[in-house]
């Protein structure tokens, strides 16, 4: 099966990864496709989580993500900093790294610890990684969209650079899925040739 976004394979990726099957990418690389959005039932009970909710105006806003993965660390930082606020990449960061932090694993290894070990493609310190997670967070369409869950709850992650320091936003002001559209003035364009 070729696939030219996620909506092609959005029904195929609710099954089990071994009844997934393969699809042809537009490169043309046959891989598993991996699950990016809740489906209706996740979405439901994960709104039912009464630990990360964060209420705002009489929005509800609740983590969608994996508990002590990057992704989760990133949009918890910003709840916990102040919805639909921007923060300074220093105190996001540090927000991430205490959240990270809180509870080692079976062998005293600490999320956080993992994170800054793991080598990178795309950034060679922990504050690229920090960034590009954030950046990769704002996708919501073609074949990789990593904030559809985001989406799913109406909200998105902005980014700004002001004077050279970097901001974040974890926006909650959206009245529905159509009208989300991250914010980003630092988007990097590749040339086209």
């Amino acid at each position: 099966m070729e696939t030219k976004n996620y909506g092609d394979v959005k029904e195929l990726v609710e099954r089990p990864i071994k009844n997934r099957g393969t699809i042809i990418t537009r490169k043309g690389k046959c891989v598993v496709p991996r699950k990016y959005h809740l489906t209706e039932e996740e979405l439901s009970k994960i709104k039912k989580d009464k630990q990360f909710v964060s209420e705002i105006g009489g929005n509800v806003f609740v983590n969608p993500y994996v508990k002590m993965g990057c992704y989760h660390a990133s949009i918890e930082a910003l709840r916990i900093l102040g919805l639909n606020q921007w923060h300074s990449f220093i105190n996001v960061k540090n927000k991430m790294q205490e959240i990270m932090s809180a509870s080692p694993n079976n062998k005293g290894i600490t999320s956080w610890e993992i994170f800054e070990k793991r080598q990178s493609e795309e950034a060679k310190d922990v504050n690229g990684k920090i960034m590009y997670n954030m950046a990769v967070l704002q996708r919501l369409t073609g074949n990789h969209p990593y904030g559809e869950k985001l989406h799913q709850m109406n909200a998105c992650i902005d980014i700004k650079q002001e004077e050279g320091n970097f901001y974040y936003r974890l926006n909650t002001q959206f009245n529905s899925y159509e009208d989300v559209k991250p914010l980003n003035n630092i988007v990097k364009r590749k040339n086209k040739k």
